[in-house]
């Protein structure tokens, strides 16, 4: 049977009065109403004043301001937010720091080319090894020695970054180490290299362009002084025009050129080059990256002036940038501070205060965008309470709604349980408009409960009716709420 809601524009305190004369000397239970509320007397009625069963009140949450009317039936409720940082976009769709066997299986790396005693994974320094000590790369297309990623290159990229580190720790130096671009499949041989030589106290840097039957075509050398060490290789290839561009760090110089002989060049990345005999290259921290150069983390969103840190899992301020008239704070990466952060942390400072304290990720990359947004942390909105003997059902419904900004997502719901549905904004689009129906038993308080992530600046209306009823009832009572969420 459906439960008809109550009206509040007949039940006035003056009628109340005169309809409790009217039924005073009835000795049965009955059920009056006042300002949209219903109330079960007992059997020995009298002419007091009765409040409703179920009343609101004010939680006491931080941040939270509830004003009550109507014997508080009625309830407005403003909410702050705070700030917070959420990855908004990583572009590095491939990212490794070798900190587990990327040989094991499942394989992140599938190596053609062979040297001896190989390819292998140092687990102590968390790295790749090519240790031609017995014997010189070979046998695969010009002796090249390539570990390759079975990651495609995202549809729609304009531009691939890549990004590693590379050093020869043999004494005899020998050939070259550098990036593979494929174009399709490794095993087509059709593929770009930005080649970083160590020969002598010259290295080369070329890029070059190989195909089937070891045909190749230098394309542009330059030569820097050896400095030994770690080295860090830079590159990045324009999808569309063909553009390259290939940079070293620790022997800074950096080669240009135009080829779009194989066009949607690469397919697939990877790293590796060419062993003499006895020679021992070693690679770590590679990175590609989809149109975002990884040597730049960029965080969005912020007022001008804000400074943003970044830390490592320590605590220890590796860069920093603070935003321009744009909202945006760039920070620079390098060999010295490295472009993965494994629980790396953020930081948002306006002079000496603190907007956002450090907050950690799992882990950082070069390429990343963060966003600054504003939370409503899982909270108590609203209280409501059952002065009565008899258990209520209640549930919370939407009845309207204004959106100022965006809401990334909002949930409101009645009661604390994970399992209970809330009202649900997805992307200012009501997914849910109504929440689960919960029990409130005898003299028990419960909450409206909420969480919500938006843009800052943002605010959201929102136009609630809170219902109760008995089980198996007609009546149905409904009283007003309104929440306002401020960005």
């Amino acid at each position: 049977m459906r439960r008809k809601p109550l009206s509040p524009s007949f039940f006035s305190h003056s009628n109340y009065s005169r309809l409790l004369l009217i039924l005073l000397p009835l000795l049965i239970a009955v059920t009056l109403v006042s300002a949209a509320v219903f109330v079960y007397y007992p059997v020995g009625l009298t002419a007091s004043w009765v409040y409703p069963p179920v009343r609101f009140q004010d939680p006491g949450t931080p941040g939270v301001s509830v004003t009550l009317s109507n014997d508080n039936t009625t309830a407005v409720v403003d909410a702050t937010t705070s700030r917070d940082l959420v990855l908004d976009d990583r572009n590095a769709y491939i990212w490794d720091d070798f900190n587990t066997n990327p040989f094991s299986a499942p394989a992140r790396l599938t190596v053609v080319g062979s040297c001896s005693p190989g390819a292998s994974w140092d687990s102590a320094n968390q790295l790749v090894r090519f240790d031609a000590s017995n014997a010189a790369s070979g046998g695969w297309h010009g002796d090249h020695m390539v570990a390759y990623y079975a990651t495609q290159t995202p549809g729609g990229t304009s531009r691939v970054y890549l990004l590693m580190r590379t050093r020869v720790t043999s004494a005899r130096r020998g050939i070259w180490k550098g990036f593979f671009l494929f174009q399709g499949s490794p095993s087509n041989r059709y593929y770009y290299t930005y080649e970083f030589w160590d020969s002598g106290q010259d290295i080369g840097m070329k890029i070059v362009r190989f195909a089937p039957g070891f045909s190749y075509t230098e394309l542009i050398t330059n030569y820097v002084s050896d400095g030994g060490g770690w080295y860090g290789q830079w590159g990045v290839r324009y999808i569309s025009s063909g553009y390259m561009q290939y940079r070293t760090y620790g022997a800074p110089s950096t080669l240009t050129y135009t080829d779009a002989t194989y066009s949607n060049t690469p397919s697939q990345v990877g790293f590796g080059g060419a062993l003499n005999r006895r020679e021992v290259i070693e690679f770590d921290d590679f990175i590609a990256s989809a149109d975002a150069d990884p040597l730049f983390i960029n965080v969005t969103n912020l007022d001008p002036g804000w400074t943003v840190y970044l830390e490592n899992s320590v605590g220890t301020v590796l860069a920093y940038a603070t935003a321009g008239s744009n909202g945006i704070a760039s920070l620079s990466l390098n060999m010295a501070t490295g472009w993965i952060f494994r629980n790396g942390r953020l930081r948002i400072m306006q002079g000496s205060t603190t907007i956002v304290p450090s907050k950690s990720f799992d882990v950082i990359v070069g390429g990343d965008v963060y966003k600054c947004i504003s939370i409503l942390t899982d909270r108590n909105l609203l209280a409501y309470r059952n002065f009565d003997v008899k258990p209520y059902s209640v549930y919370l419904k939407l009845d309207s709604y204004s959106i100022s900004g965006t809401v990334y997502s909002l949930n409101l719901w009645v009661g604390s349980g994970t399992g209970t549905t809330p009202i649900r904004i997805v992307g200012n689009v009501v997914v849910t408009d109504t929440s689960s129906t919960i029990s409130l038993g005898s003299g028990v308080t419960n909450y409206i409960h909420g969480n919500a992530t938006l843009t800052r600046s943002s605010t959201v209306v929102l136009t609630l009716s809170f219902h109760y009823y008995i089980p198996s009832s007609e009546v149905e009572v409904e009283y007003p709420v309104t929440v306002t969420i401020h960005g």
